[in-house]
């Protein structure tokens, strides 16, 4: 699907059989969709009037709902969060809880702060069920009841904001118009064991390193701005 829609790409989501077409004007829409018909009758593609939508400015597109220029997760996400109780999971409760927390991920800062802990459960030899397990689920809950929205990526300024502390890494993709920074998404994670007694500034390289390589989709071919709170990084760039 990815090639056949290649000459539109650039305002169109694949994802398997589903299609987001976007643009910014009616009038540019009304080409992009000029392009997209062309293309669906010369492969003989078929589309479902009742699940299509035409020239909307809101749509709820796999489980995200899009709307003037920003995107959030739908409500059923935090109501399947709900249905998990705070103590005694198993093993698999472990994993369907941590694999719908990825999902909205981007959405939730420092979010592996909390999944950390319930991680360790998922281990060779986890340890037993604790109360910081039963807080880290409350945590999850809270922070990913009404996840803030997200802004829509465009040709502003992207400033990826970095943090490092002993054990963790967070990272913030912003993009500046106007003078105003907003949100793009969220990263962090944890230092291994190995790189816990690296010394700050070493983890801080780290972070700027795993944080790029996690919004590469949005970096790649852009110009952007790294911006930490170690005024020594920028020496370490220029050392020879």
């Amino acid at each position: 699907m990815t090639i056949i829609f290649q000459p539109i790409l650039h305002h169109t989501l694949v994802y398997i059989d589903n299609l987001l077409l976007f643009s910014g004007t009616p009038d540019e829409h009304h080409k992009f969709l000029q392009q997209f018909f062309q293309i669906i009758q010369e492969y003989g593609i078929m589309i479902s009037d009742k699940k299509s939508t035409i020239t909307t400015t809101f749509v709820d597109f796999l489980g995200m709902k899009i709307q003037d220029g920003h995107y959030q997760p739908g409500p059923h996400i935090a109501q399947e969060l709900l249905h998990f109780f705070e103590s005694n999971f198993t093993k698999k409760q472990v994993q369907q809880f941590l694999g719908i927390i990825n999902y909205i991920r981007d959405f939730l800062p420092h979010v592996n702060h909390h999944t950390s802990k319930l991680s360790a459960l998922l281990k060779k030899n986890p340890p037993s069920w604790l109360e910081i397990h039963s807080d880290a689920v409350k945590q999850l809950k809270q922070i990913a009841h009404n996840p803030p929205p997200l802004k829509l990526i465009t040709d502003g300024k992207q400033i990826l904001q970095i943090d490092a502390s002993d054990e963790s890494w967070g990272a913030i993709l912003l993009e500046e118009c106007n003078g105003k920074e907003t949100f793009i998404a969220y990263a962090s994670g944890q230092f291994p064991d190995t790189q816990k007694h690296y010394h700050t500034i070493y983890k801080e390289i780290l972070a700027v390193k795993t944080s790029i390589k996690k919004f590469e989709f949005h970096l790649i071919g852009h110009r952007f701005l790294i911006r930490l709170d170690n005024s020594a990084f920028p020496n370490i760039l220029n050392f020879k």
